[in-house]
């Protein structure tokens, strides 16, 4: 769908921003799931800490925020000075082809 819109992208691209959409939705989806359980009060941005891994990411591992929170909102500037300009960042991608992921923090009742 992407390529008939995008024609003058080359296949490798289309399938970079399809990657990187399904991700976006995937974990939008954990996090709107994850908040209707009570016990999960926290998530974490996981990495998968091999020599692919972003500067822009590799910070990010294992961070952990409140579920309610973003872990950068509009116009934030991230660990590396770069201006978030494009939207709130509450879970990945932060960029075009990101392979993080994001962990939900069980909160354990006694």
């Amino acid at each position: 769908d992407i390529k008939n819109k995008f024609s003058e992208y080359k296949k490798s691209r289309t399938e970079k921003i399809a990657r990187t959409e399904i991700s976006r939705w995937v974990n939008k989806a954990r996090e709107e799931t994850w908040k209707q359980n009570p016990r999960v009060t926290y998530k974490k941005w996981w990495t998968c800490l091999d020599d692919r891994v972003s500067k822009e990411c590799g910070v990010l591992h294992w961070k952990k925020i409140p579920i309610n929170d973003n872990f950068y909102n509009l116009w934030d500037k991230d660990e590396g000075g770069k201006v978030i300009d494009y939207e709130d960042i509450s879970w990945p991608p932060k960029h075009v082809n990101c392979r993080c992921d994001l962990i939900p923090v069980l909160e354990y009742l006694d």
